[in-house]
């Protein structure tokens, strides 16, 4: 047998379970069960896809089993490569496939806008974004605020987008600072959203610290059947540790109070319109916050309503400035456990006596388990990535374009006066697509969801944190892979409470 009777050079991953032997294929964006042989044979040389099935391979195998069943195998595969079952070569080029950046934003809703109304807050939260502690992020902590024609002319350039007898759900966001800081400026606003947004549902929400809140605030939001975040990170001693008053006192006990007030007014709008938004920071016990949202009878009626997030580690001195590089190594540790009892409740049918395990894990599962089944074509876009300006408007207090709450004032893309900046954003498309063409050689190219927030280095796009990013990101889906068919080895259908889950 020579060197040339097979080579594969194609974007696929081998992996195995306690148990099996698979095969993810990125063309066909299938997993294939596998048996041992293959597993050997398609073991990549030197680079990661690129495979020549050569005498010594043969040879070596040939150790272990007959030689007879290897040529058998050898001869599957070269089955498989012919009717493109897998191991196809085809690597596609990078791209959007835009013709007229202009044409499609004209012809495309924005589906949310958010509305920087001050770049004030009464806390001084020590992982915040605006903190000081995040070396590429231009704003902090300041005073001004936005005017109301700023806020008038978003909204219409918002609205105006809109077809009047369109029945999809939209949505306008009030994002600080604090908002409530700004108590007649959102009462004006709302006002304005309300006499304007015609037949259009339009969800009006914000995002707030709740140390503010007053009654009379609360039965306008109720009246108005306004949406809110609330930023609670848990019990006392783990909310109080960095989300703090000027003072460095604690906003705990202040959170409550106004929580309970909230609920005696309207348990109905505390259950069906309060949301909670709650950062995983280091050092953080995962079963004392699991406790408290899930085992609080305060909470008992609105528990699907929590949003987990996690303190960003790159471009931040947060770790460094509190010690906290060991914490945030047990924290992943801890998450990495609560995964192994996910999946051991899926095996065993107890996915409902789960809690917070599904808001971190169901995402990941999801992704793989609605996976587009088709073969790639000669181009793919950059997969996971928002189209700036459409999925989500940000809007600072002047009045300037961004592409999201996350990525701040980072990478304008136009403005009130102006609109959007085609020019930018086709500069935008056209970069990411360079940025991201090696894309085409790996194999977790669909299964992988990027954010210009994860790779950026204030407007520019940054290599060093696409070259973490992207190892990170193929150690998760490879695990997460791994995961999926394990579970389904036990319990072929236990993903099917997934169907009832609509991610955005």
């Amino acid at each position: 047998m020579n060197s040339t009777n097979i080579y594969i050079n194609s974007i696929f991953k081998r992996f195995k379970t306690s148990n099996k032997y698979y095969l993810y294929d990125a063309n066909t964006n299938n997993i294939f069960e596998i048996n041992k042989i293959i597993y050997g044979l398609i073991e990549p040389d030197r680079k990661e896809n690129e495979i020549v099935i050569k005498r010594e391979k043969v040879e070596k195998l040939a150790k272990y089993y007959p030689k007879k069943s290897i040529i058998k195998e050898i001869e599957r595969l070269r089955n498989f490569i012919s009717k493109e079952l897998c191991f196809s070569s085809n690597k596609p080029d990078i791209s959007f496939g835009i013709n007229s950046i202009k044409n499609l934003y004209n012809q495309s809703y924005t589906r949310q806008l958010l509305l920087e109304v001050t770049q004030n807050c009464n806390q001084r939260c020590m992982y915040c974004a605006f903190s000081g502690r995040y070396y590429f992020n231009k704003r902090k902590h300041s005073k001004i605020d936005m005017p109301f024609y700023v806020a008038k002319k978003s909204i219409d350039f918002f609205l105006n987008r809109i077809p009047n007898d369109s029945h999809d759900n939209f949505s306008i966001s009030f994002y600080g600072g604090e908002p409530l800081l700004k108590w007649d400026l959102l009462k004006q606003i709302i006002s304005y959203i309300k006499k304007n947004r015609k037949n259009r549902e339009i969800d009006i929400n914000f995002t707030t610290n709740a140390t503010l809140l007053t009654s009379e605030m609360i039965e306008y939001f109720i009246d108005n059947d306004v949406h809110m975040t609330i930023s609670l990170d848990g019990p006392q001693q783990i909310h109080d540790r960095y989300r703090v008053f000027r003072n460095r006192k604690g906003t705990f006990n202040v959170v409550m109070d106004n929580l309970k007030k909230i609920k005696r007014i309207s348990n109905d709008y505390f259950n069906r319109n309060v949301n909670y938004n709650i950062i995983l920071a280091p050092p953080c016990n995962m079963e004392i916050i699991n406790d408290f949202f899930y085992k609080n009878p305060f909470f008992t009626e609105n528990q699907n309503l929590y949003n987990f997030s996690q303190v960003d580690v790159r471009n931040t001195s947060f770790f460094t400035d509190f010690n906290l590089e060991k914490e945030e190594l047990k924290r992943i540790n801890n998450v990495a456990k609560l995964n192994k009892k996910y999946n051991k409740f899926l095996i065993e049918g107890k996915y409902q006596k789960l809690t917070f395990e599904k808001k971190l894990f169901d995402s990941n599962f999801h992704k793989i388990h609605f996976r587009e089944m088709k073969m790639l074509g000669n181009t793919y876009p950059v997969h996971g990535y928002c189209y700036p300006g459409l999925r989500k408007l940000f809007v600072d207090v002047h009045g300037n374009f961004y592409m999201c709450e996350r990525v701040g004032n980072n990478f304008k893309i136009g403005d009130i006066n102006r609109g959007f900046d085609f020019k930018k954003i086709n500069e935008f498309f056209s970069k990411s697509e360079e940025f991201f063409a090696d894309c085409k050689n790996c194999w977790a190219l669909r299964l992988c969801s990027k954010c210009f927030n994860s790779i950026n280095k204030g407007d520019s796009f940054d290599e060093k944190s696409k070259i973490r990013f992207c190892k990170t990101s193929k150690v998760n889906i490879e695990r997460n892979l791994k995961y999926y068919c394990e579970i389904r080895e036990s319990n072929f259908n236990a993903f099917e409470h997934l169907k009832k889950i609509v991610y955005k």
